[in-house]
């Protein structure tokens, strides 16, 4: 989804590669802030590429549930300056925020990995974007 959003992550740790970022079981917060309108459609379907190209087989059925209920939250239209978070927490799990609303928690770590393997697992989203924000 090149040039639909401007990335950022927070991690308690400092990020220290990809690898980190996804498995750390910390604190962290991942912010899209969105450049230009899309679908809801859209990002539903960007999701599920994301997961396909950096998730196994077993490990999305295990999530099946948790992702088509995070997908269900996404508006109609998401609108540019739209902001988009996946805040993740230890003790509660992975809460989506859309425009400063928490929207669903999922409290898997399975849930967790597989999310933010979308945009730093080995098959990124967008790569560069992705290098950016590590620093690379």
């Amino acid at each position: 989804m090149t040039n639909v959003y401007a990335m950022d992550v927070y991690a308690a740790n400092a990020k220290k590669s990809s690898a980190h970022i996804v498995n750390a079981d910390e604190g962290k917060l991942l912010w899209l802030h969105m450049l230009r309108g899309i679908s809801g459609d859209k990002m539903r379907d960007a999701i599920d590429d994301g997961l396909e190209k950096n998730t196994s087989e077993a490990d999305l059925l295990r999530i099946k549930a948790d992702v088509e209920r995070v997908k269900a939250v996404f508006p109609v239209a998401i609108a540019k300056g739209l902001v988009i978070q996946f805040a993740y927490s230890p003790a509660k799990g992975t809460t989506l925020k859309i425009g400063g609303s928490d929207k669903v928690t999922v409290p898997s770590k399975a849930f967790m990995v597989a999310m933010w393997a979308i945009w730093f697992g080995k098959s990124p989203a967008d790569k560069g974007l992705r290098d950016g924000v590590l620093g690379g």
